[in-house]
């Protein structure tokens, strides 16, 4: 009889266990719904649309190809090939979308800046992006600096109020009202009410906004570029921040789970 009340308690315990371990699974899938993805480049290096998988594929431009090497994705200037990646869904009418990008701008040796965009949210045409962050000459001492462009084409940018060093790096977080056309900035926030800037173009329609680009510019021989190491995009700040700042949050948790379950069905034997 006693060895009958053992196990039915074993197994009372691990049913409970796994009841937690369910709970904080969808928990956190719940709390992660307003992510439509994180891009780690966690691939084989070369060609970005060929080790991807088909997860990013060429807009615009020729080859060379956006270069994935050691986790990151290079955006080359100068380069050719532009690519993007669909978030699976269209941005609604008023509708506000973020991405988080964590980077650093590599210099080339030969001074001086590449002006001009990087990454941008995209539609179904070639030339309608919108929220583009763009790489500036500097105007205290530092490298370089950074602008925020609401659409494209457009009547120009706003400017950040700081500069930055080559290899810095940087955590950006991009939103984007597809109601009143605004873009909105942060650069390493803590939260959304952080240092900010804006930049209103009221635009000519609504965006189909789909997915997320990546450009390099192909008019400058500086030999300059972004070295990307992780792209977040979706509906909520709150989310896209949490998501950049920590690499794959979910997985931390599982495994810290994982590690907790071992851990206690070992004392329950």
């Amino acid at each position: 009889m006693h060895l009958i009340v053992m196990s039915t308690n074993m197994i009372a315990s691990r049913s409970i266990l796994l009841t937690f371990v369910l709970s904080a699974m969808i928990g956190t899938t719940n709390a992660n719904a307003d992510v439509f993805f994180s891009e780690n480049f966690d691939y084989a290096d070369g060609d970005l649309t060929q080790v991807s998988g088909g997860l990013w594929t060429a807009h615009s431009g020729n080859i060379p190809d956006i270069q994935v090497f050691d986790g990151q994705a290079f955006v080359a200037n100068p380069g050719s090939q532009d690519d993007n990646r669909l978030t699976g869904t269209v941005i609604g009418p008023n509708e506000t979308w973020y991405y988080g990008v964590e980077f650093s701008i590599q210099g080339g040796g030969q001074g001086g800046i590449n002006e001009d965009y990087f990454i941008s949210f995209k539609d179904d045409t070639i030339f309608g992006l919108n929220a583009r962050l763009f790489t500036t000459s500097p105007s205290a001492g530092g490298d370089f600096s950074l602008a925020i462009a609401a659409s494209s084409p457009g009547d120009g940018m706003t400017d950040w109020n700081g500069d930055f060093f080559f290899g810095e790096s940087i955590q950006a977080i991009v939103g984007f009202n597809n109601g009143n056309g605004e873009a909105t900035l942060w650069i390493n926030p803590v939260d959304m009410l952080s240092p900010s800037i804006d930049d209103d173009e009221l635009p000519d329609a609504m965006r189909a906004i789909h997915s997320i680009a990546l450009r390099q510019d192909s008019g400058s021989g500086l030999n300059t570029g972004a070295a990307i190491d992780r792209i977040v995009v979706g509906s909520d700040f709150d989310s896209v921040l949490a998501a950049i700042q920590i690499p794959e949050p979910a997985s931390g948790m599982f495994i810290g789970v994982g590690i907790l379950i071992v851990s206690i069905c070992r004392r329950i034997r």
